[in-house]
């Protein structure tokens, strides 16, 4: 449901009509008992953009998962923006149902080049998505990318003090930058010369 101007995604869904399918959480559940009887992992990640992104999925997971006695850890994709509109009772029970890191796509530290690139994310949710982090016991990965088309030195100096202020307030988070690549078919592409 996001239009980041850089995403292969975004460029996907501009082509082929937006959509977002999920699969129901009974499904993933069943897909889940089936590896933990075959496999017995000690942890998974759920490589789903949006699988932290309702708060009613998350119930019915966080339901599920207790009542098929799983244990194993887990780590999923999240946005910042969005955890922070969970409540406090989503968090603690994320946190007994052995969620072992959220990773957060941040970008930037730039009000304006967010707003470029069109994330729909403010520094200010970074910080306090960090915070309810902290508060909980739980751990975040908080990616930035450096590359961006316009981007200037004061940018970089700007995501250099997000991710030093990210530290601050989430001592465990690991805080990772990247170098954008256009991809085909994306918006910014076009904006490279490419």
């Amino acid at each position: 449901p996001y239009d980041c101007r850089f995403c292969c995604n975004a460029a996907f869904n501009r082509s082929h009509g937006l959509r977002v399918r999920q699969l129901p959480i009974p499904r993933a559940l069943d897909d889940l008992q089936a590896i933990v009887a075959q496999y017995r992992p000690a942890s998974l990640l759920f490589w789903d953009d949006l699988f932290l992104a309702s708060p009613k999925r998350i119930a019915e997971f966080i339901a599920g998962y207790r009542e098929r006695g799983f244990s194993f850890g887990w780590s999923a994709f999240g946005r910042c923006d969005v955890l922070i509109r969970l409540s406090e009772d989503d968090l603690r029970q994320l946190k007994e149902i052995n969620i072992q890191k959220i990773y957060f796509g941040v970008e930037s530290g730039s009000e304006r080049l967010l707003q470029v690139i069109r994330k729909r994310l403010q520094v200010s949710d970074v910080l306090t998505c960090a915070e309810r982090l902290a508060r909980h016991g739980l751990s975040g990965d908080f990616s930035f990318m450096n590359g961006f088309p316009g981007e200037t030195p004061a940018d970089v100096e700007l995501s250099l003090d997000l991710r030093d202020a990210i530290k601050r307030r989430l001592p465990s988070a690991t805080v990772r930058f990247f170098v954008y690549i256009p991809y085909p078919g994306a918006e910014m592409t076009a904006e490279c010369g490419a």
